[in-house]
C-alpha cells in the first residue's frame, strides 16, 4: 500500500454568477504519493490555480474530501489548517512572478531554505556557505547543471 500524503476525492468548486452556476473545479480524484510532485497543465481557464486554492483551503470547496497525510482537512477551519500549511505548496504558472529576476537561481533557493526555517522556528545560525551548498544539492538532485545556480530568471 502506498504512503498517500494528499488524496482528493469528487472536488468540486462552483460559483455562482449573474449567469448561473460556473463550474470551476468539477469532479476531480487525484492521489499523490509520499515524496512525489505533481504538474497540473490545461488551457488557461480549465480551473488549475481554482484547484490548487481550493486543496489549500484558501477558498471553501463546494463538495468532495481533501485528506493531506492522512487527516481530512475538508472542514476545518482557517485557524486549524495553518499547521497544515506549514507542509503544503503550491508554484503558481507565472514564473515571472514567482522569481525574482534581481536574483540568481541560488540566491532564492537559500532564501527558500531560509523562510522555510523560519516557518519551522528553527533556532540555529545556519551559514551562507551551508545554504549554497544545499541549494547545489537540490540542483544536482534534479538532474540541472550547477551552473544554472549563478544564473537569473528571464
Amino acid at each position: 500500500m502506498a504512503d498517500n500524503i494528499l488524496e482528493i476525492k469528487g472536488l468540486k468548486k462552483y460559483f455562482d454568477t449573474p449567469a448561473g452556476k460556473l463550474h470551476a473545479v468539477d469532479n476531480v480524484n487525484l492521489t499523490i504519493e509520499r515524496g512525489k510532485t505533481l504538474g497540473i497543465v490545461g488551457e488557461s481557464g480549465c480551473g488549475k490555480s481554482t484547484t490548487g486554492r481550493v486543496i489549500l483551503k484558501l477558498i471553501e470547496p463546494t463538495d468532495g474530501q481533501i485528506l493531506f497525510d492522512g487527516h481530512d482537512i475538508t472542514n476545518l477551519r482557517p485557524h486549524a489548517m495553518r499547521k497544515f500549511r506549514n507542509d503544503m505548496q503550491i508554484i503558481f504558472q507565472d514564473p515571472f512572478s514567482s522569481l525574482d529576476p534581481k536574483r540568481t537561481v541560488g540566491q532564492a533557493c537559500r532564501g527558500l531554505f531560509s523562510a522555510r526555517l523560519r516557518l519551522a522556528k528553527v533556532q540555529f545560525d545556519v551559514l551562507p556557505k551551508q545554504y549554497s551548498l544545499a541549494a547545489a544539492a537540490i540542483i544536482a538532485s534534479i538532474t540541472i547543471h550547477l551552473s544554472f545556480l549563478a544564473g537569473r530568471p528571464r
